[in-house]
């Protein structure tokens, strides 16, 4: 009867308009992933570019630094300058998490330029390489100190005692903490004597510095703390 395939009707659509959500959630769901595919194809191609890249600055870094180094135990400044400043550029090159390299190829330069008698342009130089160590150095470590007694030496250099003594005061400090630091570890001998020798060398350099100068009060106050050093760490000293 008509009734009949009027229901059956209904009922045959009714159940095509069930099938219908589920083919529209299968198709939009098929879009999103082959979408996401394309996303996450791209974004590998980025990564892998990234890693490319961040490899061929590493070569070339490490390659420059490695010159740079070359010259400074050859005492070639001229060479040493010119290597050391290509390798500060390369280094900026690299990851901003990469801070260590950034320290060293900053102090190497301003060593570099020093050497080179180009005394007051490596302060800044000098300077940067402090602060790019700092999310990694603090004041108990012997990068640092070394970094300062550079600065100190430059301003020896130009005649800025006050400067220079500031600097050489925090050298020493720096260092004495290195050591102490330096106490806690395991197989500690070689670093030391390393610290011990760096740290008399300072002291030695400051007094130095203010005989120099003839200021007595402050040549016989370290002269004292040079000879209590000795005492002191004797046993750090010896070959």
């Amino acid at each position: 009867t008509a009734s009949e395939e009027k229901f059956n009707y209904q009922i045959r659509f009714g159940n095509g308009l069930r099938f219908i959500p589920f083919i529209f959630i299968l198709l939009v769901g098929l879009q999103i992933s082959f979408g996401q595919t394309v996303v996450d194809q791209k974004e590998a191609e980025r990564l892998y570019k990234e890693s490319i890249t961040e490899d061929k600055n590493n070569r070339g870094y490490f390659a420059e630094d490695e010159k740079c180094r070359r010259f400074l135990r050859e005492r070639k400044f001229v060479q040493a300058e010119n290597s050391c400043r290509a390798a500060a550029l390369l280094v900026e090159k690299l990851p901003k998490n990469r801070t260590m390299e950034r320290h060293s190829a900053y102090k190497a330069f301003g060593v570099a330029v020093i050497g080179n008698q180009k005394i007051e342009a490596a302060i800044p130089v000098l300077e940067k390489s402090l602060e790019a160590g700092k999310p990694d150095l603090g004041e108990t470590n012997a990068e640092t100190g070394d970094v300062y007694f550079f600065i100190a030496q430059a301003n020896h250099l130009l005649g800025k005692v006050k400067e220079a003594s500031e600097f050489y005061t925090k050298a020493e400090n720096v260092y004495r903490s290195a050591f102490k630091e330096a106490q806690k570890i395991d197989d500690k001998a070689f670093l030391l004597s390393a610290y011990a020798k760096a740290l008399g060398n300072i002291i030695q350099t400051h007094f130095l510095l203010a005989e120099n100068a003839r200021l007595e009060e402050e040549a016989a106050s370290l002269k004292k703390n040079l000879d209590d050093f000795k005492i002191e760490f004797a046993d750090y000293l010896k070959e």
